[in-house]
């Protein structure tokens, strides 16, 4: 083997290593960001148990992580979609600054007595943006049936 085709595979070798610690790098740059749990409960915070009734009144507890980050902009979402398709209900609160830690958040579902019984989606979304502009989103998915 030449000089000339050694220094190439060396160099290869070189640039393969160096774009795996980068793409490390930057993978431990990223926001961690995961949801723990979303669940249904009722107004006095005592968990509530399906099927849930129109009338009554229940609200949704989101848990979530963020962690890997100095400061992260967090961006919140959920989406309330009825048994037919339409969305009844969505909520986008502001983007806040956040550190790296465990938070909640609460809010009332939007189902009255007058709402059609079914099974509606709550989609809860939350998105992260560190420092260096790097995203990670977490979303979590519910099926709640209402008689």
């Amino acid at each position: 083997m030449s000089a000339s085709v050694r220094r190439l595979a060396a160099l290869a070798l070189a640039s393969s290593l160096l774009a795996a610690g980068a793409a490390a790098a930057g993978a431990q740059a990223r926001p961690a960001l995961r949801i723990d749990s979303l669940r249904v409960v009722q107004a006095n915070g005592r968990a509530a148990a399906p099927p849930y009734r129109r009338a009554a009144r229940h609200d949704y507890v989101v848990a979530f992580r963020l962690g890997r980050t100095r400061l992260a902009r967090l961006t919140r979402a959920a989406t309330l979609i009825s048994p037919r398709g339409f969305v009844v209900a969505a909520v986008r609160p502001r983007a806040t600054l956040a550190d790296p830690g465990a938070y909640r958040a609460r809010a009332r579902l939007a189902i009255g007595a007058d709402d059609a019984p079914g099974v509606y989606v709550l989609r809860y979304t939350v998105v992260a943006r560190g420092e260096d502009g790097s995203v990670a989103r977490a979303r979590k998915v519910v099926r709640l049936r209402f008689r």
